[in-house]
């Protein structure tokens, strides 16, 4: 993959409220951010994404792998020259996975409700045909109201 291959940087962008927190935490309270520095660190965060992400890429592609995993983006890092930031980011990686441990998982949410599949089906038809009464009510009520 090559950067003119990468989308139109235009299309491209990182949320400002996530960039606006990342900035606040990383000065100290009383430093202050014109608009061009922090359109500035958002094309630069932007940029570094990108490179990683293809940089990641190649080393994914060398190993005759078709999946980008974490450690794909840690040699990237050092082989860009950033490797101080590879002890970081396996924090984060860690942090991240400790939290998806502890999120309930929509997969087994079914499995853990004690329902068999019959009686999860009748509790979604009961559902449906409440949520249908309501409807047709609020709709009655409506068409009455407009006469």
């Amino acid at each position: 993959m090559e950067e003119s291959d990468l989308k139109n940087e235009g299309e491209v962008t990182l949320p400002k409220a996530c960039l606006d927190r990342l900035i606040q935490n990383s000065l100290p309270k009383s430093a202050k951010l014109t608009k061009e520095a922090r359109e500035l660190f958002k094309d630069i965060g932007i940029k570094f994404i990108q490179i990683i992400t293809v940089a990641s890429h190649k080393i994914c592609e060398n190993e005759s792998k078709k999946t980008i995993v974490p450690e794909h983006a840690l040699k990237a890092l050092n082989e860009l020259g950033f490797s101080k930031y590879t002890d970081t980011c396996k924090e984060a990686l860690h942090d991240f996975i400790e939290l998806s441990k502890r999120r309930p998982s929509k997969k087994n949410t079914f499995q853990e409700s004690g329902l068999t599949m019959e009686e999860l089906l009748e509790k979604q038809k009961k559902l449906f045909e409440d949520a249908k009464k309501e409807m047709d009510k609020t709709l009655e009520d409506d068409s009455l109201s407009e006469e």
